[in-house]
């Protein structure tokens, strides 16, 4: 267990939690399926009542499929007991400039599905959205960041510091089941800047790495570039080559009609 101090940041992100939930209000909460956004959701939970929380869960093309889907949807039956739940049917590609995949597009895409959430969350009594963004997230890399910070959403784990690491072990310590689960980010994140994105590569992409985490791979990201198709391995993995099936995952993207351009480890190419 970890040392008691180190979850004196969580008692700030909870006290500062009623703050944006005055009386008579609820508090909305993106929930994206992920560890962040489900210790967020769990500090809303237990501060200010499920009663008083409404967790906003976004289906769309661009969530990933395999381990994290059936993660995602546990977490969901999980907290739907909690607190309200509400799924929200979302369409990026429908988002005027995001099929063409310019630098700003996770700005387009973050910008129109919290303006729906506020929108919902206002109709469920909530005045304020929260976002999962942790101390260890590079906001200034990030496009969506600015769309965060337009629409006055709250970051309360980022605000009380609180980092990946912590954040974990919380999870763990209160018996979340994504304690664990490799960080993931949407399928558009797959595709190289100005790569045209469709809903039929977007498809391909999931299944594809479906397959890949069906007992092959547990922390890896799939590359589609001009170059080709590659494929990045992370985590314990990557530190232990020997571990690797080069010529399953070969197999694997034969299957899909693709052909593996290049693999990385930990960011180096072999």
């Amino acid at each position: 267990m970890p040392e008691p101090d180190r979850f004196a940041s969580f008692t700030r992100a909870r006290h500062s939690l009623r703050e944006y939930a005055p009386a008579a209000s609820r508090l909305a909460v993106a929930f994206s399926g992920g560890v962040d956004s489900a210790v967020l959701l769990h500090l809303a939970i237990e501060e200010l009542g499920g009663e008083n929380v409404v967790a906003l869960h976004a289906r769309s093309a661009l969530g990933p499929g395999g381990r994290h889907r059936r993660m995602c949807e546990r977490m969901l039956a999980d907290f739907s007991r909690l607190c309200a739940v509400r799924l929200v049917d979302f369409a990026p590609l429908a988002i005027s400039g995001f099929a063409a995949n310019p630098p700003e597009r996770c700005y387009l895409c973050k910008k129109a599905l919290y303006t729906e959430f506020l929108r919902l969350a206002r109709q469920d009594g909530a005045s304020t959205l929260a976002d999962g963004a942790n101390a260890d997230d590079a906001v200034d890399e990030r496009p969506g960041w600015r769309a965060i910070q337009e629409l006055a959403v709250v970051t309360p784990l980022r605000q009380a510091a609180i980092g990946k690491t912590v954040i974990r072990q919380y999870a763990r310590l209160h018996g979340l089941a994504n304690h664990d689960l490799p960080a993931q980010s949407c399928l558009a994140t797959r595709f190289a800047p100005g790569l045209a994105i469709d809903e039929a590569a977007l498809a391909l992409a999931a299944r594809l790495e479906s397959r890949l985490g069906d007992g092959l791979l547990t922390d890896f990201r799939l590359r589609l570039t001009i170059e080709g198709c590659g494929l990045e391995v992370r985590g314990a993995q990557a530190e232990n080559p020997a571990s690797i099936d080069e010529a399953a995952i070969r197999r694997c993207f034969h299957e899909h009609g693709l052909a593996l351009a290049w693999l990385s480890l930990a960011g180096e190419r072999i």
